[in-house]
């Protein structure tokens, strides 16, 4: 078992972990517009920068970290091709299905984009509010009772990233990225659909997409950070709650997971 200090030789930060986290925000916030505005040739465009700024992450910027990650992967069973191959799905599975989502959900409501009139009534900050919410009490479900339950082994790769950043925010079974970006990306498709709004779909798949990167962020350490590095009852996305102490079956079958 490890302990907190080991988990702290791979916290030490330096200016380059701090202008990477700029560089993932810039990266991940304009996610959304590209979609919207160039669809096919920006699916195209990011995942080729995803695949180098999860390389950067890797070798460059937290090589220390990374190393540590893989070699508990491996611990737990996961060789170097099958994780690979995973990284390798992650734009196809988490991308195409947010592109096609736009298609329809533009198409359904038909409404397109208008952010300037769209923020400029306090209405909508509410609906997106709201909307944010109920992503995470569903979000809260899935990770609880599904992910932390009886698919733990879906859910487990992601989890042998005790020490979060970039690249080890891309440990994620086909499984486990479908149902926690999918999932949401559905709540938030038929929340627009109710209010009748594309861009309350389009404004909270930007929040969505933007906390899924900093709540692994070595520098930022919100509260998803620390359920990665102790495997604590945080099961929400945004809030800081921690679920009363049960018995989880990721903790209980990772290998090498840091102790309370």
């Amino acid at each position: 078992m490890a302990n907190k200090a080991q988990l702290s030789r791979v916290s030490e930060l330096g200016p380059l972990n701090y202008l990477f986290a700029v560089w993932q925000i810039v990266f991940v916030g304009s996610l959304s517009f590209s979609l919207y505005f160039y669809r096919w040739t920006a699916i195209l465009i990011y995942a080729g920068l995803f695949y180098l700024t999860a390389l950067l992450d890797a070798f460059v910027v937290n090589p220390t970290a990374a190393s540590y990650n893989w070699n508990i992967a491996k611990a737990n069973g996961y060789t170097p091709a099958k994780l690979l191959l995973y990284f390798s799905l992650i734009p196809v599975l988490a991308w195409i299905p947010l592109l096609l989502i736009f298609d329809f959900g533009e198409q359904s409501i038909g409404n397109s984009l208008d952010l300037p009139t769209y923020l400029s009534r306090p209405f909508n900050w509410g609906a997106l509010l709201l909307s944010i919410i109920c992503v995470d009490i569903a979000f809260v479900g899935i990770h609880r009772f599904l992910l932390h339950g009886p698919l733990y082994s879906a859910h487990l790769l992601h989890h042998t990233a005790t020490k979060s950043s970039f690249f080890t925010n891309c440990f994620f079974s086909p499984v486990d990225l479908v149902l926690e970006f999918g999932a949401p990306a559905m709540i938030l498709l038929m929340a627009s659909i109710y209010v009748g709004d594309f861009n309350l779909l389009f404004t909270s798949s930007i929040v969505l997409n933007l906390w899924y990167v900093m709540d692994h962020s070595e520098v930022l350490k919100l509260p998803h950070y620390y359920h990665h590095a102790y495997c604590r009852s945080a099961y929400f996305a945004y809030m800081k709650f921690s679920w009363p102490k049960d018995h989880d079956s990721v903790r209980a079958h990772l290998k090498k997971c840091f102790s309370e």
